[in-house]
């Protein structure tokens, strides 16, 4: 199964663990999306008064938050 299941060695939980974060690290340091959630966790009010689809991009990290949630939880 998933849980006992080894691939090279590892877990096939921490295959997925390292997938997860590499993934996380790619969207947060290399996309437009990536520099919006910095630009709003920063300072909302200025994000949105440089250009930045606050509304927007907060709707997309809560979802991609709840997506982490229920992997964590199915794990």
């Amino acid at each position: 199964g998933l849980a006992t299941g080894k691939f090279l060695g590892m877990s096939y939980l921490v295959w997925i663990a390292i997938l997860v974060g590499v993934i996380t690290w790619f969207i947060f340091n290399m996309t437009r999306h990536g520099k919006y959630m910095y630009a709003i966790g920063g300072n909302p009010q200025a994000a949105e008064v440089a250009g930045v689809p606050v509304k927007k991009t907060l709707i997309i990290i809560y979802a991609k938050a709840a997506a982490m949630y229920g992997l964590a939880g199915f794990m």
